[in-house]
């Protein structure tokens, strides 16, 4: 028996360890989609958020059930029952972006990636009556750049943002980022990011790059699922061009970037830091990742020549 054959039979006989292969089973099967299926995961989702911001907004959104953990990370995310081109955000992320919008009162905010609109209620409730918050989704019916636009998607997501008490706040861009991005950008600039778009194809540096010239010089960008390659380049990016960053222990690592540190940042953190934000997996694995503190610095020292070359 040569080598080869060797390693595919040692292969075919590996059997991960027990926890592993029940997540790895959970994330393969594909269950039926059955109303008793629906109001199992929507009766998960209301019994799992804890945070009262979270709990009464998921309550006007009666479409919103609970999801597996995309990470890795145990955390609730949730899904549309009908629209699943997505995953949103879980409560804790949903609440530290909405106290970020209300700590730094932005005049124009801005995001890309709504989704369903999960996020996009929790950040329009933490501003100011006068503020905007500008959405950027095609809403595309495979979640990829290339799909076909689904009008069922874009339906969803503003009534619930009619529900959620934000229409008045919430400007809507149905178009692809970062095309559209120079004609509805405001007057003055956006002073308050989360780019949360298409996570593959190099699409997070592409959207950060075509927002960066679009937005005030002491503007706040958040970065979503930093887990993830595409959007650990971005990062490496923005570190690498002058910004510095936190990273969140939760469980796609919400990441909030600034080159002007911000007056309430300290409190900000501090948020972060109580027990129930707190995600030890995430926490554990934030090395394995890249996103320890001492490994934001060594990219941000490593990448600061060939960042330069690039922008030149």
């Amino acid at each position: 028996m040569n080598a080869q054959t060797e390693l595919k039979k040692s292969i075919r006989k590996w059997v991960p360890a027990p926890l592993m292969k029940a997540y790895h089973g959970f994330a393969l099967r594909k269950p039926k989609d059955t109303p008793a299926r629906r109001q199992r995961l929507r009766a998960e989702a209301l019994q799992g958020t804890k945070f009262p911001l979270s709990r009464d907004l998921l309550e006007k959104l009666p479409t919103l059930v609970a999801h597996g953990y995309p990470s890795g990370n145990p955390d609730l995310h949730y899904q549309d029952t009908d629209v699943k081109t997505g995953i949103a955000c879980t409560e804790a992320e949903a609440c530290l972006l909405h106290h970020a919008a209300r700590l730094a009162q932005p005049r124009a905010a801005m995001e890309i990636g709504s989704y369903i609109g999960w996020s996009t209620v929790h950040i329009a409730a933490g501003l100011p009556a006068s503020s905007t918050l500008t959405c950027v989704d095609p809403f595309l019916k495979g979640g990829g750049l290339h799909e076909t636009k689904d009008l069922d998607a874009e339906a969803r997501f503003l009534a619930n943002i009619k529900a959620g008490g934000a229409q008045e706040k919430v400007r809507l861009a149905a178009e692809k980022s970062p095309q559209v991005l120079d004609s509805i950008a405001p007057e003055g600039g956006w002073d308050w990011a989360f780019v949360d778009g298409w996570h593959m194809d190099g699409q997070p540096l592409k959207d950060l790059i075509g927002v960066l010239p679009l937005i005030t010089p002491d503007a706040v960008i958040f970065l979503h699922d930093c887990w993830g390659a595409d959007v650990r380049d971005a990062l490496s990016f923005l570190l690498a061009s002058g910004w510095d960053a936190h990273v969140f222990d939760t469980s796609n690592y919400l990441t909030i970037c600034w080159k002007i540190r911000p007056a309430w940042m300290d409190e900000y953190i501090s948020l972060g830091s109580q027990p129930e934000y707190v995600n030890g997996v995430a926490q554990a694995r934030k090395i394995f990742h890249g996103l320890a503190d001492a490994s934001l610095q060594a990219i941000k020292e490593a990448y600061v020549q060939p960042v330069a070359e690039f922008v030149r």
